[in-house]
């Protein structure tokens, strides 16, 4: 157990023990007669990653994440007493493959200092949320079993978990809705069991704020006249599991017959972005082609977009069955802009808005010529690059200002992904 005895004085380093976690992760425990710190290098395929675990002690673990599934994997453990490296000890494992039924990718060009990881949500052959990378190799997964639909994946806001809302939808009949699902399943990074949250009737989204508190839409359904219609809510669970609501639809719209597209609902709220620098939400409406603004409070703070738009567009069009908003720093927002139909076309488009005048001006755009007819996320990255999921389409793209796009990452033919979160480094991933 302790072969590794140098001399009478010498720090005894017992064998590492490696114990495989979800995807691709793995812990490294060890013991050493006595209190020492220690850095860990480890790898697949010439790309190495250091840790550092700088706390003296005698039982030491390390979890080594982001590796690419399928491959074998070298690490070096040292420890030390004070400056001095007192032992070491070397290895290998193989990282678990991923399952065959989830995407293969294709990637083209370069991300440059872009380069890291994506967590996203995905559907089609298996749905699930995943961690992938810029080169393509998922390193952490979760399968969804069963028939529910799979459309946000994010990262706890304390990196211990990967959480991602599962659903059903339902059909006009409120009745329906007892056969309905979900909820969102938060699944530790490191392993342990999942648990879930019930948000039923929750649906396409949800934001969770570092407290805990979570926030998600839910189909909301009132009577008009002899007709059920559905439309939507926004809910709020707060720490303590007590559920109050924060906006519906119906207060803030008037119901016109004609916009149930295919059996979606009348309002059919498709995403829902919480933003912690003001504590604003915003509910993306993509039947009614707008956006709204909630206060904390839930007080609607305005629309745009849509024949109710509290904005006039300035010199460029508005957007069309949008999914998500994300708000800017410099108080732009950027919408990922789904279109009509294939006609139209989607694009992402940055507005300016100014809330006195009471207009939306267009700063940026990109429009490659796809369509993507559900779902897509937009996020902007600290170097001024943009970061687009195309939805349905299975594919990633990393856009410069200038409108050129650098870098793609496309999955196989009839993967979709939903929304989702860029990571720069997995510092933190895990907790």
């Amino acid at each position: 157990m302790l072969p590794l005895l140098l001399s009478a004085c010498a720090v005894q380093l017992s064998e590492v023990e490696v114990v495989p976690g979800p995807g691709t992760v793995v812990t490294l425990r060890w013991e050493t007669d006595r209190a020492t710190h220690a850095t860990v290098e480890y790898g697949t395929d010439g790309e190495v990653h250091t840790l550092e675990l700088p706390d003296d002690a005698l039982t030491q673990e390390a979890h080594l994440v982001g590796m690419a599934p399928g491959m074998e994997a070298q690490y070096r453990v040292r420890v030390y007493e004070g400056s001095e490296l007192a032992q070491e000890s070397e290895g290998a494992f193989n990282t678990r493959a991923h399952p065959k039924a989830f995407p293969h990718f294709l990637v083209e060009g370069d991300p440059g200092d872009d380069a890291g990881w994506i967590v996203t949500s995905m559907f089609g052959g298996q749905g699930g949320a995943l961690l992938v990378d810029t080169d393509g190799a998922i390193s952490w997964w979760v399968s969804q079993e069963g028939a529910a639909t799979v459309t946000d994946a994010q990262l706890s806001p304390d990196g211990r978990d990967v959480e991602y809302l599962r659903f059903t939808t339902t059909a006009e009949d409120p009745d329906n809705l007892i056969d309905s699902v979900g909820e969102v399943v938060t699944t530790p990074v490191l392993g342990g069991d999942a648990t879930t949250t019930d948000i039923h009737p929750g649906h396409h989204g949800f934001a969770r704020q570092p407290d805990g508190t979570l926030i998600w839409p839910v189909y909301d359904f009132r009577q008009v006249g002899e007709e059920w219609v559905r439309g939507d809510s926004v809910q709020r669970r707060a720490p303590d599991g007590s559920v109050e609501p924060l906006w519906s639809a119906w207060d803030s719209f008037t119901w016109e017959p004609g916009l149930d597209y295919g059996g979606s609902g009348w309002t059919h709220v498709n995403g829902l972005t919480w933003n912690p620098d003001d504590g604003a939400t915003y509910v993306s409406i993509r039947n009614l082609s707008c956006v709204v603004k909630l206060s904390e409070d839930g007080s609607l703070l305005w629309k745009l977009g849509g024949t109710q738009s509290d904005f006039t567009f300035s010199g460029t069009r508005s957007f069309t069955h949008q999914h998500r908003l994300r708000p800017l720093e410099n108080g732009n927002v950027l919408v990922f802009d789904n279109g009509a139909n294939a006609g139209d076309g989607s694009r992402v488009v940055e507005f300016a808005l100014d809330e006195a005048a009471g207009t939306a001006t267009e700063v940026w755009s990109f429009t490659p010529g796809l369509f993507a007819h559900s779902l897509g996320d937009v996020w902007r990255l600290p170097s001024g690059n943009t970061l687009v999921s195309w939805g349905t389409l299975g594919r990633f793209e990393l856009i410069e200002p200038n409108g050129v796009s650098v870098w793609s990452m496309s999955a196989d033919i009839g993967e979709g992904f939903g929304f989702g979160e860029p990571l720069a480094t997995l510092e933190g991933f895990g907790g």
